[in-house]
């Protein structure tokens, strides 16, 4: 099953890659764990919880780009350019538009409830119909728009349009290496954070699992878009 190969290449590409990965990512995962230590510590605020975000999705850039560059394009030391950050940012603010839709997705129980469409006794059970609504939209999108980061962070920009043409292809694959992945690595940070409230551990957890959910999207974008990574071929690998 290529989601099967495409997972266990992303993991052994980490331990290819291991001793730059550790030298590119240690100090940004450090800094991030002193973050996660203070925010325990200090009264939160507004401000505090912007400036904690920002920083979060700065740092989560940088992870993400210098992973996909090391394992790509085998680069060491990691070049990034402002360039690389603004437009990776700018294209996840991109996908976070087409997430929008799940908002009003996880609204339509409510109203349904409202309008009678949904019987009162099953009241209980509209956020979470609500719920699964929208993680089923934002799933979709996410599998169907993922390899635009990737390829972002090599140079080799892909067009939200041409993403969703190669991507749905192969729909169950990515859906698979992309949220699947994402929903069972969650469930233990939700254990370690919610259950048992060991926050700092979750943390750290959390970051350490998107370096190798990072790995797998590398290495679907290699597999599904180019081999070599390089521009797309006229004929998409099937």
């Amino acid at each position: 099953m290529l989601a099967t190969k495409i997972i266990i290449e992303g993991i052994t590409e980490l331990y290819h890659h291991k001793k730059a990965i550790f030298k590119t990512l240690f100090i940004p995962i450090l800094v991030i764990f002193i973050l996660g230590i203070l925010a325990d510590k200090v009264s939160v605020s507004i401000p505090f919880i912007v400036a904690l975000l920002i920083i979060n999705t700065l740092f989560g850039a940088y992870i993400a780009i210098a992973m996909h560059r090391t394992i790509l394009l085998a680069e060491v030391p990691v070049a990034l350019k402002p360039r690389h950050f603004i437009v990776y940012i700018q294209c996840l603010l991109g996908m976070l538009i087409i997430f929008a839709p799940a908002i009003a997705l996880h609204l339509i129980p409510y109203i349904s409830l409202e309008l009678g469409f949904i019987p009162s006794k099953a009241k209980d059970l509209v956020s979470d119909i609500g719920l699964a609504l929208a993680v089923i939209f934002v799933s979709l999108a996410m599998t169907g728009y993922c390899l635009i980061l990737p390829s972002v962070a090599i140079d080799k920009d892909l067009p939200f349009a041409t993403t969703w043409e190669i991507s749905k292809k192969h729909l169950v694959t990515l859906l698979i290496c992309v949220a699947m992945v994402a929903i069972v690595t969650s469930i233990p940070e939700y254990l370690l954070r919610d259950l048992l409230g060991l926050n700092l551990i979750a943390n750290l957890y959390s970051w350490l699992v998107f370096v190798v959910e990072i790995a797998i999207l590398s290495v679907a974008y290699r597999t599904i878009v180019n081999p070599n990574c390089g521009t797309i071929t006229p004929q998409v690998r099937g």
